[in-house]
Parts: structure tokens; C-alpha cells; sequence
């Protein structure tokens, strides 16, 4: 099974690596507010293009959150949480290359978020995808992808509250954020 699923991310991945870059090089600063209506837009788009997910802007006075369902007939259920807010990129001169540019140096991409954490999001859904696409999703899954990380999550409490009753009945919870080991190999 995991083989037909890392097969096909092989196939796909000079597609995978340039969405992830594109995703990059959408500014959302959430600071500022610079570009996060536009991401945030992006995602719920991308929730029910991609992959057919009901999707939608949650708003609690601060940033929307975007969240979505996937249902696959399941009898379980797993939150996926991510956020696609990033800190601001001043100062600016101390940069290798443009934050928004997402240039590929040395193997890697460096960009504002490329660690924390919209890489590792848009890596995420381009693997839920890669997964339905060769075996099937085995569970329903409920995407929330917060745009208020970065400012101390101050509409979380809210979209709880009016979410509980969905959010605990999910049989687990997941929150991708890419780590390595010092010597360079990723972390689980």
C-alpha cells in the first residue's frame, strides 16, 4: 500500500515541488495582514477543488480559518491542523535570497514559511491527495488551518467553542511541522 503511495509522489513530484513553491510565495504575514485574505482563500479553493472537500472561511474577529471537511464514508475521523500565517521578514537585508522568492539553494527552499510552516502544510494536502489518488483516504478528515499562529492562535478558543461538538468526536488529531535530526534526516 505505502508503496503505491510513495510511487506516486515520485511521479509527481517536479508538480509537488513547484506548488509548494508557489504556495511560498504568497505573502501572509500575519502581523500585518499582508496577503493572508488572499491565502487563506487559496486553501479553502484548494480544499474543494483538489480534493473535494466542503470548505469554508471561518471568521472570529481576527484572521479567518479556513475549514473544511473531507468525509469518506468512515467510521473514523482525524483533525488535521496547520496554519499558514508566517512572521515578518525584516530585516529584510539578512536575507540569501527574496523571503517570497522560494529559490531552491543547495537543496533546499528558502523562503519565509518553508520551515514554519506552510511548506510543510502545502506537503500535507499534496499528500492527502497523493493518498486518495492511489489506495484511498481511510478516514474523514477535518482540515483547520489557522492564519493567527504567529499571533497566539486568538481565534482558536472561539472556533472550538463553536466547533465542539465536531471536534470531539474526531478520533485523533495531527499537526505536520517539518523537523530534522541535527546529522539531516527528517523527524517524525
Amino acid at each position: 500500500m505505502l508503496s503505491k503511495v510513495l510511487r506516486l509522489i515520485r511521479d509527481r513530484w517536479p508538480r509537488y515541488l513547484e506548488e509548494v513553491r508557489e504556495f511560498l510565495r504568497m505573502p501572509s504575514i500575519s502581523a500585518t495582514g499582508e496577503g493572508i485574505e488572499e491565502t487563506a482563500s487559496y486553501l479553502e479553493e484548494w480544499l474543494r477543488e483538489r480534493l473535494g472537500a466542503k470548505a469554508t472561511l471561518l471568521r472570529y474577529g481576527g484572521h479567518p480559518i479556513v475549514y473544511g471537511h473531507l468525509n469518506e464514508n468512515s467510521p473514523y475521523t482525524l483533525i488535521l491542523y496547520s496554519m499558514y500565517d508566517v512572521q515578518p521578514v525584516d530585516p529584510i537585508d539578512q536575507w540569501t535570497s527574496h523571503p517570497f522568492n522560494a529559490e531552491i539553494v543547495e537543496g533546499r527552499i528558502v523562503a519565509r514559511g518553508a520551515v514554519n510552516t506552510k511548506a510543510p502544510l502545502m506537503s500535507m494536502l499534496l499528500g492527502v491527495e497523493a493518498l486518495r489518488d492511489s489506495v484511498g483516504i481511510p478516514v474523514n478528515l477535518v482540515f483547520v488551518l489557522e492564519g493567527e499562529e504567529e499571533l497566539g492562535s486568538p481565534s482558536m478558543p472561539k472556533l472550538i467553542e463553536d466547533r465542539r461538538r465536531e471536534l470531539s468526536a474526531a478520533d485523533g488529531a495531527a499537526f505536520i511541522i517539518a523537523t530534522e535530526h541535527e546529522r539531516g534526516k527528517p523527524l517524525v
